[in-house]
């Protein structure tokens, strides 16, 4: 019979306990289980034996606050210039509330970063672009005069 151990709240390691034992433990699916055959600690949803436990049980929630995707933002970087910069910052946008909501909160928060990076060196390669523009412009302004 396999004995099971898992990671609680305190991150204190719980166990051992029978199939039977551990269905009455507070285990959501994210908790961390390992078992005698198991190279590694594994999420309980991911251990085919503990799925139907899981059932109703709904993912625990992160104590941290969503992070911003900078979706709108990179968008509207992308309208108003760089559009070669903005196309990552999209990317890396677009992901972080699919990450956030399938409980990957750290790949999420590494995709907010990303993004918001991407973002930034658009907006920022906007406005030196606009301003080398409007320079051009100037010079061949007064050049045309002299």
């Amino acid at each position: 019979m396999k004995q099971y151990f898992y990671i609680g709240r305190d991150e204190e390691q719980r166990g051992p306990f029978s199939l039977e034992q551990l269905s009455r433990e507070s285990i959501t699916r994210g908790t961390m289980i390992w078992h005698e055959g198991m190279k590694d600690w594994k999420p309980a949803h991911a251990i085919p034996e503990l799925v139907s436990l899981l059932d109703g049980i709904p993912p625990a929630r992160s104590k941290t606050k969503k992070p911003d995707s900078w979706l709108a933002w990179s968008i509207i970087s992308a309208i108003l210039c760089c559009l070669p910069l903005s196309i990552p910052a999209i990317v890396y946008a677009a992901k972080v509330d699919s990450l956030w909501y399938s409980n990957r909160i750290e790949e999420s928060e590494r995709a907010a970063k990303k993004a918001r990076n991407w973002t930034i060196a658009s907006a920022v390669s906007a406005v030196v672009l606009w301003i080398l523009y409007m320079f051009f412009i100037l010079v061949l302004g007064f050049a045309s005069i002299i």
